[in-house]
């Protein structure tokens, strides 16, 4: 507003790549294109309602299952101290999975029973649910 900035916003985003490797798994499965078109094809035949939902900060949601250190990002670094990572955040290697699970095990709480091909597809009967990394579909 008038050449000002009204708001600041930031993400700290860690660098995976320079992480170094580990035995641990980092595969996070993610949604089939022909499990999309098919579920759209239900949607149509049997004129279901489609909702979309986003994430906000999915990988924040997260607790990490390892100890984590990061250096401070630039213009604010302490000297001889680092970030210790609570959370999962953008860019770290396990952060997708760590949402994978996190979601799958919030949808099978609540009575949803996982897909036996994939793990981005939930049912309850009623309601389908799908999900690629953040995005959700929910139809019913």
């Amino acid at each position: 507003m008038n050449g000002n900035l009204i708001k600041h916003k930031a993400r700290l985003c860690v660098r995976g790549d320079l992480q170094p490797p580990t035995a641990q798994d980092t595969y996070a499965a993610t949604l089939a294109a022909r499990t999309f078109r098919a579920l759209m094809a239900i949607a149509a035949a049997f004129d279901l309602e489609i909702w979309h939902l986003d994430a906000v900060n999915a990988f924040t949601n997260s607790s990490l299952d390892e100890t984590v250190h990061c250096t401070y990002p630039p213009g604010f670094e302490i000297e001889g101290q680092c970030l210790h990572l609570l959370r999962a955040l953008y860019g770290l290697r396990r952060s997708p999975l760590l949402w994978l699970r996190e979601l799958s095990q919030t949808l099978v709480s609540l009575g949803f029973k996982k897909d036996l091909e994939g793990s981005c597809l939930f049912t309850d009967g009623c309601l389908i649910i799908l999900f690629y990394v953040d995005d959700l579909l929910l139809l019913g």
